[in-house]
């Protein structure tokens, strides 16, 4: 019979904070005399720690071969990292050989666990047993332990190409290593999920699927040769009562406690980036000039020609991608020289943007190893298998210089993954490819650039935390995957958005099938909307559905997330859920009244049903705090035909309406003013007829409801609006400065003088340690 083991609970959490209907407590157990854990949700056990591994002069040291000594177990105290504040922890000593390595958890007074490993001695040839596993093990969790029924959810491969859910047990396939290496979601029946993945060192950090004795640990990358004296790295664990708020907890934990002063969460860096505000021309593979710009044209005159035929159209491109046409390439297609190909802009790029008013986004892929900068005073690159790596601060700072005086606004850096992936120095180095990274975002941020990653595994996002420049990701490839809903419960998490491919506004030709379904996504990722039609094909009217006249898009407040029984249904395959794309968004509209503080409309997306769903507020999760208001659900496709909308008045989402085609819905709050029932559905012309970029604010008063909206100079909106239930349409003309508002009553409305644009809007994303619950409440507003 085997000794007993004394645990000790150091991790108790009543999740007071998030709402949730009773105390939900997160527990983890260190056992004292042998250094064992594992993690109980209320009075389960849903996790078992596995035995940690670490290799140290060649040799693998783990407690199941017997050769990792534990010594034991000690409690400590600290504060950090971040804003985190306190913690206590217990450190688990091991010695491998005469290196001394300690493992610790740390719990603090959030939903929040830290894991720690700290190389006391540091390691000398730590490679281990190839560069796909990892050279060490803690945390780690055993997978054949049938404790409860848990399903999984992670990501991985090349712009998350790669999304897997199922079973949680020992068949389970979960992708680890270099290409892999995603967070990875377990959660019950009932959606209460945990959240773990690395905390820090993500160029360096990976998981390792050990499928011989079925365990997932996190570590360090199995190529790295050398661990520094004192290095640590950290996992973290989160949780919460569903999946997207488990999800959201967790990047909440890393963007607002431990990264916290990662700035492209600010309001002003955000604003800069122009292709997240703006709809650009694009000629990235799938547009009609990826290839060529025609027989006996340029790339300058093709701008040129998009630019006049837009603007004569009554519509506006405020900036251009550029591809890997544009700059000077050597014989292998790399970058030979990031400056505008002679042949392609024989005007280079200031001139094409005096005379064509648009800015740029610019593409840069793999570096040449005879490129013209690599025997620069100013540059330092580690060249291996012809790619040369930009790794001197002063390369990145002269480069972004120089492209801030060319017009360029944000910068999109393709081929990650085959730069990382063919270089052995980025593989072995500790430190190399956050180098890489964090010195070009350094250079960006300072030059007010913006950065687009392409070609990202889940590290490169997950290394976004430090790079405060990079404010999307391409998450789909190519050739087009838009099933974007469960790709953005990761990516969207994050204080960064979802990039995209471009596509055509017309079919045929075997390029895009349906433009309407490829614009809404667009819209709905919260990221770029690109636009690759040939001169003369565009079709204006779908485009001035997704933005104003200025060309600015529409877009609800947070990004469109699939609901948590997509997921389920995908893991358990019990019918807790809809078999197909069902995704949610709200957009916040501010409003002076305090009953209301902000008002709540909802949009629902379904495509590619194959069974029935039944939409209510929670279904949808759009009721994620507090009490859903009094609301309508209407159809885009027929906004004059309401129904009530609310957990006993759900309504049916028909397989048969939303299998080939893709089917939008809308929800509106009713606001009651004297015995008027008023129900703003907004400019329903538009995708998302009240888009806060378009809504400033509603401001109810004794016997009517002002609404105040922005768009182009002299640009006429027209609002719907049902007035105990009859629809009536209100046209508002902006002014010079692109506002206008309306006053709705119960007799004729007027047009009314905007108020100034100071109003401050309610919601806050001040961080506070001390107010925490109203700090998790406003990041979850704007980014669930």
């Amino acid at each position: 019979m085997g000794r007993k083991i004394i645990y000790i609970v150091i991790f108790l959490l009543h999740n007071f904070i998030l709402g949730t209907k009773g105390n939900v407590r997160l527990a983890v157990e260190v056992g004292i005399d042998d250094g064992s854990y594992r993690i109980k949700v209320d009075k389960d056990v849903w996790l078992v720690g596995a035995s940690p591994f670490f290799y140290i002069d060649g040799i693998r040291y783990t407690m199941d071969e017997g050769n990792l000594e534990f010594q034991n177990v000690t409690q400590s105290f600290g504060s950090g990292p971040g804003l985190l504040g306190n913690y206590s922890a217990y450190d688990i000593h091991y010695k491998a050989n005469e290196t001394n390595i300690i493992a610790t958890v740390k719990s603090y007074a959030s939903p929040n666990l830290l894991f720690q490993v700290q190389y006391v001695d540091g390691g000398n040839n730590t490679t281990g047993y190839n560069e796909w596993e990892t050279i060490c093990g803690f945390p780690g969790f055993e997978m054949d332990s049938d404790l409860l029924s848990l399903g999984y959810l992670t990501f991985s491969n090349r712009n998350i190409d790669t999304v897997v859910s199922g079973r949680w047990n020992k068949t389970a396939f979960i992708p680890d290593s270099l290409e892999g290496s995603g967070p990875v979601a377990l959660f019950d029946h009932t959606g209460r999920t945990i959240v773990i993945s690395q905390a820090d060192n993500f160029m360096a950090a990976s998981t390792w699927r050990d499928k011989t004795n079925n365990r997932l640990y996190w570590g360090i990358m199995g190529g790295v040769d050398q661990i520094p004296v004192n290095f640590t790295y950290q996992t973290t664990l989160s949780f919460d009562i569903s999946i997207r708020k488990g999800l959201c907890m967790w990047g909440f934990f890393l963007s607002s406690f431990i990264y916290y002063t990662t700035t492209a969460f600010t309001p002003r860096y955000r604003h800069a980036d122009i292709s997240r505000q703006y709809i650009g021309y694009w000629t990235s593979p799938g547009s009609a000039y990826y290839d060529s710009p025609g027989t006996g044209n340029t790339y300058e005159q093709i701008i040129h020609d998009v630019i006049l035929e837009s603007q004569q159209n009554g519509f506006k491109y405020r900036y251009v991608q550029l591809d890997n046409w544009w700059y000077v390439k050597s014989t292998d297609g790399k970058i030979k020289e990031w400056s505008p190909s002679p042949t392609e802009l024989p005007h280079g790029l200031q001139a094409l943007q005096n005379s064509s008013g648009v800015q740029f986004l610019a593409y840069a892929g793999m570096w040449a190893a005879d490129n013209v900068y690599v025997n620069g005073s100013d540059s330092d690159f580690i060249v291996e298998n012809n790619i040369a790596l930009p790794i001197s601060q002063a390369f990145w700072d002269k480069i972004f210089k120089t492209a801030r005086s060319w017009g360029i606004k944000t910068y999109e850096q393709d081929k990650l993954s085959d730069t990382f992936l063919s270089m052995n120095s980025t593989k072995t180095d500790l430190h190399l490819a956050n180098d890489w990274l964090s010195r070009m975002s350094s250079a960006a941020y300072r030059n007010n650039i913006t950065i687009l990653y392409n070609d990202a595994c889940p590290r490169h996002i997950l290394q976004t935390l430090v790079t405060p420049a990079v404010t999307q990701i391409s998450v789909n490839d190519d050739s087009g995957q838009w099933s974007l809903g469960v790709k953005a419960l990761f990516v969207s998490s994050l204080p960064i958005r979802l990039g995209k491919s471009v596509f055509r506004t017309k079919s045929g030709h075997g390029i895009t099938v349906n433009p309407a379904l490829k614009e809404v996504i667009a819209i709905l990722s919260g990221g770029s909307v690109g636009v690759g039609d040939s001169v003369g094909s565009s079709d204006y009217d779908l485009l001035k559905r997704c933005c104003n006249n200025e060309g600015k898009i529409l877009s609800p407040t947070q990004v469109a997330k699939a609901v948590d029984g997509q997921i389920l249904q995908a893991a358990f395959q019990d019918g807790s859920g809809p078999i197909g794309e069902v995704w949610s968004v709200l957009t916040y509209i501010q409003t002076k009244d305090i009953q209301h503080n902000a008002l709540r409309y909802g949009t629902i997306f379904a495509y590619q049903l194959q069974t029935e769903f039944i939409a209510s507020p929670t279904s949808t999760q759009l009721n994620s705090y507090d009490k859903f208001p009094r609301s309508v659900v209407y159809s885009l496709d027929n906004p004059t035909s309401v129904y009530n909308f609310s957990d006993t008045d759900p309504f049916v989402i028909h397989k048969n309406d939303c299998t080939n085609n893709f089917c939008l819905f809308h929800t509106a709050p009713t606001i009651d003013v004297g015995d008027m029932e008023c129900i703003i559905l907004g400019d329903t012309s538009k995708w998302i007829p009240m888009s806060d970029v378009m809504v400033r604010y509603i401001n109810t008063k004794q016997d009517a409801i002002v609404v105040s909206v922005r768009a182009a100079p002299k640009e006429t909106i027209k609002l719907d609006v049902l007035i105990n239930r009859v629809l009536q349409t209100y046209p508002v003309q902006m002014d010079e400065n692109g506002e206008g508002a309306v006053m709705i009553s119960g007799s004729t409305p007027s047009v009314t003088s905007p108020e100034p644009t100071s109003h401050t809007p309610s919601i806050s994303l001040s961080i506070s340690v001390i107010a925490i619950s109203l700090t998790i409440t406003s990041y979850f507003l704007l980014i669930e």
